[in-house]
């Protein structure tokens, strides 16, 4: 019986025959992307993509060239000779994931599409999913905090 596909590969394994990211990126995002890295160092030629607590809905998307060694416990994928580097941690967020480009009359940005946000911010840089028990809390910023009003003494 044949190996079930790896969703994603980590470095310290072999890489099977067929294997599918559960991250993805879009041709266009990854066309831009190394479009942007091809400005950098060759040995810089990689991203890392990462979620963090913060931002006005509780996670926010960060991606960043990466320079030097791969990242010992990020999981990789290879996008047509573009190397995505994940944590473990953001993976839990981004499961089902395309990373597209946006080139419009108006804006020139990445874009997260993720099945897994159940709300966003206006500009979509920040995101809430369902609370899971592996997750760690989100941190909301004090612009999406309602507050009471005030009472009267």
């Amino acid at each position: 019986m044949p190996n079930p596909p790896v969703a994603v590969e980590n470095l310290l394994t072999p890489k099977p025959a067929t294997t599918r990211p559960i991250f993805d990126i879009s041709d266009r995002a990854a066309a831009q992307a190394k479009t942007l890295l091809s400005l950098r160092p060759p040995e810089d030629r990689a991203l890392r993509v990462k979620v963090t607590p913060g931002g006005c809905s509780g996670y926010s998307y960060n991606i960043e060239p990466w320079s030097g060694p791969a990242p010992r416990d990020d999981y990789r994928a290879n996008f047509d000779g573009l190397t995505v580097y994940v944590d473990k941690t953001s993976l839990l967020f981004l499961a089902g994931t395309t990373l597209d480009y946006e080139n419009t009359l108006f804006t020139r940005r990445f874009v997260f599409k993720n099945p897994n946000a159940i709300a966003s911010c206006s500009c979509g840089d920040s995101f809430t999913v369902a609370p899971t028990p592996d997750a760690p809390p989100p941190l909301i910023s004090p612009c999406s905090q309602k507050s009471d009003p005030p009472t009267k003494s």
